[in-house]
């Protein structure tokens, strides 16, 4: 007769215990992991960050393995009687990395309303393409233009539900409102903030923008004073500002649509004060003077700028 041993009979008793309990070791924490209700934390356990952000990381965002990568920029908007003025720089860096120095910051979410972008560039892109998308087609449906009330507490809602979720948005959605009359700025966030107000700056270079949009800003600006309001306060951010660098990309929004009104670079403009009458008084300034207002163009497949010399777009969002 033939015999047939099976493998575990086979083994020396004193193994058979052994290879028991390492068997009991790997199936149970796969049987708990099956039965609880909650999935766990992180996906990907490696990718959590290793400590809750602070204060101290307000200019940071989550990159791989937890580590916390740098960055910055320069975006501000005012309000003044004749519309409302947009302007960025176009530096992109992750930490003391400069990716792009033609990093676009400007969107158009449609043609009267503009979205600055402030934060993760991957991030504020995608999100404020996706509110352009949504715009579109409520427009499409209605016939009406959508305000910009509406576009700013349509993202700020969006992002609200994604709170907590890594996002680094912050973006200043303004321009000519359509429904209400008059030009409107608000400022959202990752947090689902949604603030309106007639003058915002926001990015690493801000509080000196700031500076100069608190001391010479006037409702009753002209065109001209107003974009050279806009260039001074930008320029003044890059020379205080490392992260921020770049061109200066200037647009104007009034009851018209929106329009690229300047690019300059910053490199070749002067810093600190100048002779003469000061920012806003209508003195020689320096600055071109914004070339005649015209109808607003179409809206490009990207929300960019539109064609010509004076509105060339960067190459990169990166």
């Amino acid at each position: 007769t033939t015999t047939t041993h099976h493998p575990a009979t086979a083994m020396p008793r004193t193994l058979r215990p052994l290879l028991a309990a390492a068997a009991l070791a790997v199936a149970l924490p796969r049987t708990a992991a099956s039965l609880s209700p909650f999935p766990p934390p992180f996906a990907a356990p490696r990718e959590a960050p290793a400590r809750a952000p602070t204060d101290a990381d307000a200019g940071a965002s989550p990159g791989p393995g937890g580590v916390r990568q740098w960055h910055g920029t320069t975006t501000l908007c005012f309000t003044f009687d004749g519309g409302v003025i947009v302007a960025a720089d176009s530096r992109a860096s992750m930490g003391a990395y400069v990716n792009s120095r033609t990093c676009r910051k400007v969107f158009a979410v449609s043609r009267g309303v503009l979205a600055t972008m402030a934060g993760g560039a991957a991030d504020c892109s995608a999100w404020i393409r996706r509110l352009a998308r949504e715009v579109a087609l409520e427009e499409s449906l209605s016939g009406q233009p959508v305000s910009v009330r509406s576009a700013a507490h349509s993202l700020a809602t969006s992002l609200l539900n994604y709170r907590g979720m890594g996002l680094s948005v912050g973006t200043m959605v303004a321009g000519w409102d359509a429904v209400e009359g008059g030009p409107a700025a608000f400022y959202v966030d990752s947090e689902g903030s949604c603030v309106e107000g007639e003058a915002f700056a926001v990015g690493s270079g801000s509080v000196h923008a700031y500076a100069l949009l608190d001391a010479e800003r006037r409702r009753d600006m002209t065109l001209e004073e107003a974009v050279e309001l806009a260039v001074a306060a930008i320029r003044h951010a890059v020379y205080r500002d490392g992260f921020s660098g770049g061109y200066i990309n200037v647009f104007h929004v009034d009851e018209r649509g929106w329009r690229h009104v300047q690019r300059v670079d910053s490199r070749k403009l002067p810093v600190g004060p100048k002779p003469g009458p000061g920012l806003g008084s209508g003195g020689d300034t320096g600055f071109a003077a914004a070339p005649p207002a015209a109808a607003a163009p179409a809206l490009g497949g990207d929300g960019g700028p539109p064609g010509g010399a004076a509105a060339e777009a960067p190459e990169s969002t990166t």
